[in-house]
């Protein structure tokens, strides 16, 4: 999967953790947009997202750098790389 195959996967949630079906432990709803398997990153209001991996926080009103972070979290993870996506930042897989 590629960057832009990727992008193009986004889906607007108003409740993130239902839509991607993960247990992220929040117990109020938070909007964002959910990504192929079940990536995610939370709309913060003001035109600001944030991106969560771990304790790792990252917000900013470019919404493209950090689907970038994303996509090469999900790769490192084998998420991506298994389809031929790109090696990033987060190497930890993905040969």
């Amino acid at each position: 999967m590629t960057f832009e195959q990727f992008q193009a996967t986004r889906q607007w949630a108003d409740d993130v953790q239902a839509a991607s079906g993960m247990d992220l432990g929040y117990e109020e709803k938070m909007a964002g947009y959910v990504y192929s398997d079940g990536l995610h990153i939370f709309s913060v209001g003001n035109g600001r997202f944030e991106l969560v991996i771990g304790n790792w926080i990252k917000q900013s009103e470019d919404l493209g750098a950090l689907e970038r972070d994303l996509y090469e979290y999900g790769c490192s993870e084998g998420m991506c790389c298994s389809l031929g996506g790109e090696r990033g930042r987060f190497r930890t897989g993905c040969d």
